[in-house]
């Protein structure tokens, strides 16, 4: 028989002992699934909610072992390990706001030396900033890294795939388990190595595929840039052009987008695509590098059929872009029409000439 545990709320060491623990992983993998940025645990004393967030902790670390025969582990779910920042305020001494802070910073501390980081003694406010950032960096290209991009990207170049399509890629369920690896193709290939993950399951058998999380989408997509590019464009200037729409800085915009089409000049195009097929895919692997989780920036690609049109979105700011050819009036136009819902928005059309492989006109409208 079991035992059942009352004194404690480490949800490691409960199932390493083998006692009783009551399958609560049902609402971890809602919560995970979930759009939702905060989540309230409001219930009385007693009634298991810091055994649930020592759960999630477990969770997010990616400790698929301790999950084995529940709930959790029969749903698709890539097990990664992600920085947890887990703040038990039990332990925090609140006599006073400067106890408080005093407290909080100790425990920021301690959550710091777990991931082998060190931080600044300041105010707690900064820290867990600071904290936050460190673990960031750490993390970023973490898992990135550990897998293997370029074999992905040189099967992408062999198969011609056109990366604009994993906006919305659905394929047969059956396809991402071939009976062998001479049938592994890209998308199985990104599937089985963890950098596609399965979002949604139709009755048809249909599953939409996704990039795990941003982090792995938005390194994947910066680096295909680089591969695609042959290394010609400058990552200094793709930060400098996000950063210009944060500070609304058109003159900036348009120096390093400038900067940007120029390097791309020297690029030479794969004679089985043509300039505008891979302009295309050039412009929308653009459109989304300018997503930034540091600058609080994001970018959504909302046409790419003859156009790449973006909405990107900063703290102050609101843009609606166009990369087009030569349709620059009808495009702002359009783009005010499409975004009537949109207030305080400025318009940007880049008309590109594809013949001289160079930008015709840039239109900004307010």
């Amino acid at each position: 028989m079991q035992d059942l545990v009352t004194d404690r709320a480490h949800f490691k060491s409960i199932i390493e002992s083998n006692s009783l623990y009551i399958d609560k992983t049902e609402f971890v993998y809602k919560i995970a699934r979930s759009k939702e940025k905060f989540f309230l645990l409001n219930r009385p004393r007693r009634f298991g909610k810091s055994l649930f967030v020592n759960t999630l902790k477990s969770f997010y670390q990616g400790e698929k072992e301790l999950f084995a025969g529940l709930d959790i582990n029969n749903q698709d779910w890539q097990w990664e390990e992600y920085p947890v920042i887990h703040l038990d305020f039990c332990a925090v001494v609140a006599e006073s706001i400067e106890s408080l802070d005093k407290s909080l910073g100790y425990a920021l501390e301690r959550v710091a030396r777990e991931y082998d980081l060190k931080l600044e003694t300041d105010t707690a406010p900064r820290m867990l900033k600071n904290l936050i950032l460190k673990l960031y960096q750490k993390f970023d290209n973490h898992w990135f890294n550990s897998g293997s991009p370029r074999l992905l990207f040189h099967l992408i170049q062999r198969e011609d795939f056109n990366i604009i399509k994993s906006e919305d890629l659905k394929v047969e369920k059956s396809k991402l388990n071939p009976d062998s690896i001479k049938e592994l193709t890209l998308i199985p290939f990104m599937y089985q190595t963890g950098y596609l993950t399965i979002k949604e399951i139709s009755a048809e058998d249909l599953v939409k595929l996704d990039f795990p999380n941003f982090e792995v989408k938005s390194n994947f997509l910066i680096n295909l840039l680089d591969f695609m590019t042959d290394d010609k464009i400058n990552r200094v200037d793709i930060y400098y052009l996000r950063n210009s729409l944060v500070k609304n800085d058109e003159q900036q915009f348009r120096k390093y987008l400038n900067s940007i089409i120029d390097d791309l000049k020297k690029v030479a195009i794969n004679q089985s695509e043509s300039v505008k097929e891979f302009y295309q895919q050039i412009f929308y692997l653009i459109a989304k590098a300018l997503s930034s989780l540091y600058l609080k920036i994001s970018s959504e690609v909302l046409n790419t059929e003859e156009t790449v049109e973006f909405k990107v979105k900063t703290e102050d700011n609101h843009f609606l872009l166009s990369f087009n050819y030569g349709q620059n009036k009808e495009i702002i136009k359009q783009l005010k029409a499409e975004s009537e819902t949109e207030k305080d928005s400025t318009y940007i059309s880049m008309s590109f000439d594809l013949q001289k492989r160079e930008l015709a006109e840039v239109e900004i409208k307010n």
